[in-house]
């Protein structure tokens, strides 16, 4: 039996602490089994309902409070009128690469009144087995839920790793110290969904450290930190160019690199090629982790220094790069293969794939030196 604790509000944590340990693991387990039908960006989904992060709800409008009752039922509205006049767009389109871009919104939007429609029905359900928890209340646990599975996963990636962030800060340490010790660390690692140590990996270690600290405050202290250590590595740079250039020359081992070097290793690339190039702050990149311009083309590029393959989640958050970018252009370069399905997916979205040997080939046949 698993037991996980919930941050509900007032009602709703009596409601919930009154059930025996049975009640409250009838409710996880019901919960768990409908999250194992639903991917990674799906649940990812639920995490921006539930934390208001979602930038296309702020550019919509779409804020309401989860511990209201008629929040939750306003967003459904709101995405229902959303949904409607997104499929008015798409009818009266006649460009094809923006019905595409269309019809991936369209689905965020089916997806999102999905998820609220089906807590309707898991609300009624634990009405019906005389459990009674508002609908903020059983979002709250599926947050919970949510973050108890990232944990899981970051606690066996990150344990061996955490022993040398406690013994290098000591007790005085402060949750800036902490998130510069986890931007000094080299993983030896990639997580199948990010291709760097994402948020739910700095909230992990955070806790292991006593720091209780929300997404959206661990993204905000990470972008002075990012953009630091990238001034600091510019400054080495300008000390030292010849040692920093004949790090990137002429290397195909793109193992060697670490994610940043491997994302300005690509921007060299581009600018040789004559592409006017931005590397995006590494928090809050949207999916796109370089833009590069050429004439009148503008194009949304992500990153994935990966041992293993590349899913078609990478394909998804480019392809909203792309809109959030306003390019009209997409791309995933990778230094490794594609999966099939991110291939199919890439296709039906006219999103340009580099694999490892597709760049590699570049820089063969080209003769370029980055």
């Amino acid at each position: 039996m698993v037991i996980i604790n919930v941050n509900l509000k007032e009602d709703d944590e009596k409601k919930y602490n009154e059930l025996s340990e049975i009640r409250q693991n009838e409710i996880f387990q019901l919960i768990l089994k409908y999250l194992s039908n639903k991917n990674y960006g799906f649940q990812e989904e639920i995490v921006n309902i539930h934390t208001e992060q979602n930038e296309s709800d702020k550019k919509y409008g779409i804020l309401y409070d989860i511990n209201y009752e008629d929040g939750l039922n306003n967003k459904f509205e709101t995405l229902q009128s959303c949904l409607k006049d997104t499929n008015k767009e798409i009818k009266s389109c006649h460009s094809i690469d923006e019905r595409k871009e269309l019809e991936t919104v369209r689905q965020i939007y089916i997806n999102d009144l999905e998820f609220l429609n089906d807590l309707s029905k898991l609300q009624k359900i634990f009405q019906n087995r005389e459990i009674t928890l508002t609908k903020g209340g059983i979002l709250e646990i599926f947050f919970s839920i949510i973050q108890l599975k990232r944990f899981h996963h970051f606690s066996k990636l990150l344990e061996p790793y955490l022993k040398v962030w406690k013994e290098n800060l000591g007790d005085n340490h402060s949750i800036e110290a902490v998130l510069k010790e986890i931007t000094k660390t080299k993983f030896d690692f990639f997580t199948d969904e990010d291709a760097i140590l994402n948020k739910w990996g700095y909230k992990w270690v955070l806790e292991q450290f006593g720091y209780d600290c929300d997404l959206d405050f661990i993204e905000n202290q990470m972008v002075p930190i990012f953009k630091k250590r990238e001034l600091d590595r510019f400054e080495k740079e300008l000390e030292n160019p010849s040692k920093t250039k004949n790090k990137k020359l002429n290397s195909t081992d793109f193992s060697k690199l670490s994610g940043y070097d491997f994302e300005h290793f690509l921007a060299d690339l581009f600018k040789k090629m004559g592409y006017t190039v931005d590397v995006t702050p590494k928090s809050r990149d949207q999916g796109a982790d370089i833009i590069i311009r050429h004439n009148n083309d503008i194009t949304a590029v992500q990153v994935k220094n990966y041992t293993q393959s590349v899913s078609n989640s990478a394909i998804q958050e480019v392809v909203a790069a792309k809109k959030y970018y306003q390019a009209n252009k997409a791309m995933v370069v990778t230094s490794s293969f594609f999966t099939p399905s991110a291939i199919d997916l890439a296709y039906a979205n006219d999103v340009i794939l580099w694999d490892g040997d597709k760049l590699k080939q570049i820089l063969t046949e080209e003769h370029r030196d980055i």
